[in-house]
């Protein structure tokens, strides 16, 4: 009986210890809105900053500074040598947005989470939904949650590499 409850509290432990992370090979096996599947390089040696939104009006208010992130960040350097820039990976949760509109999506990667595909890949990772964002480091350990948009920049460079 006791060697069985302490199996039973392993598991607990290395079930709550594992949702920590992100196997960065699903995060490859989503499309993009053209439905591309992501390349590889997107995420090898770079820290991830996976953001959820879930409502149109986050692509006003938040998207600006998400790019800005991007543009700054991209070959930064991040807490060691292999954690080479960073990808932001915005997660859309409703339906696909004109891109008209919102010229300034084209160059962001924008993964529409409501398809079939994706929303099956995304079952198999529900800590990458459980925030509004996240940044992941290049082992799929998530570093970090819910990040605000206006300080988001400031926030991250307590993550870059200190010499």
């Amino acid at each position: 009986m006791k060697s069985l409850l302490f199996l039973f509290c392993i598991s607990i432990v290395t079930i709550n210890f594992s949702q920590a992370n992100i196997n960065l090979n699903y995060l490859i096996q989503l499309k993009d809105e053209n439905g591309n599947s992501l390349n590889s390089t997107l995420f090898e040696s770079k820290y991830i900053l996976v953001c959820n939104l879930f409502e149109e009006s986050s692509v006003i208010n938040d998207l600006p500074y998400l790019k800005e992130v991007q543009v700054i960040y991209k070959n930064a350097f991040f807490n060691s040598v292999e954690d080479d820039g960073l990808t932001v990976l915005i997660l859309i949760h409703f339906p696909m947005i004109n891109h008209d509109q919102y010229p300034f999506l084209k160059d962001l990667l924008v993964v529409p989470v409501y398809t079939g595909h994706n929303y099956k890949i995304i079952q198999n990772l529900p800590s990458l939904i459980e925030n509004k964002n996240l940044l992941i480091n290049n082992h799929g350990v998530i570093v970090n949650v819910d990040f605000h948009p206006p300080p988001i920049r400031l926030d991250l460079t307590k993550y870059l590499k200190r010499e």
